[in-house]
């Protein structure tokens, strides 16, 4: 997957919440790849809490994304032989289990937040599709992100639960986490800060 664009400069501020919709299915997936750090730029840098990306080696990129970025992707990546809650709190207890008692806490309150509390032990297969991406946005939420990058959260949930999903989005941008979502929705745009319409070669902002 490969895309060329051009996007000279662009500051999101913190806490700002903001919405890339695509034109050509490819390029806001390589976008938000490039913004999240997982692939280089050709040219430019990309600049994350003060850092530029392009140079922190791979582990500490590895680092910076599992604490300060969260991910909610169109179909949540679970692992089908874990409940729900174990799933929310995998990536948070790798190499941190000296604190798991806060980490366990965390999860039940971002579980009740979120309103998914009474699903905590339910396999993946058990739950419907937007009680699932509720799962994924506690994930994303476990390390207290910067920012959230959401590739087409809402893709594949019907009108009422995409409309829940985007309700809580906007919940944890008032709370001081940034939102960036990449989709081809235009329903969605209206409820977001600023907009950005992405096409091989160029930009436009609104």
């Amino acid at each position: 997957m490969s895309a060329r664009f051009r996007l000279a400069h662009y500051t999101a501020k913190s806490a700002s919440f903001f919405y890339i919709r695509w034109v050509r299915a490819c390029v806001g997936k390589v976008l938000d790849v490039a913004l999240s750090g997982m692939d280089g730029v050709d040219g430019g840098k990309v600049v994350f809490d003060g850092r530029d990306l392009s140079a922190v080696g791979e582990n500490e990129l590895s680092e910076i994304r599992r604490t300060k970025m969260g991910f909610v992707f169109q179909q949540p990546t679970m692992l089908k032989n874990l409940n729900i809650h174990d799933n929310i709190i995998l990536p948070s207890m790798r190499g941190n289990r000296k604190n798991a008692a806060k980490i366990l806490e965390k999860a039940g309150t971002l579980m009740k937040r979120i309103g998914i509390a009474e699903l905590e032990k339910r396999d993946i297969t058990q739950v419907l599709g937007g009680q699932l991406q509720r799962a994924g946005i506690c994930r994303a939420l476990m390390n207290s992100p910067k920012i959230i990058f959401g590739d087409e959260p809402t893709g594949s949930l019907n009108s009422k639960s995409a409309q829940e999903i985007m309700d809580i989005f906007s919940e944890i941008n008032a709370d001081g986490t940034a939102i960036m979502i990449v989709t081809h929705d235009a329903k969605i745009a209206a409820q977001t800060e600023r907009i950005m319409l992405l096409m091989a070669g160029w930009k436009k902002s609104q």
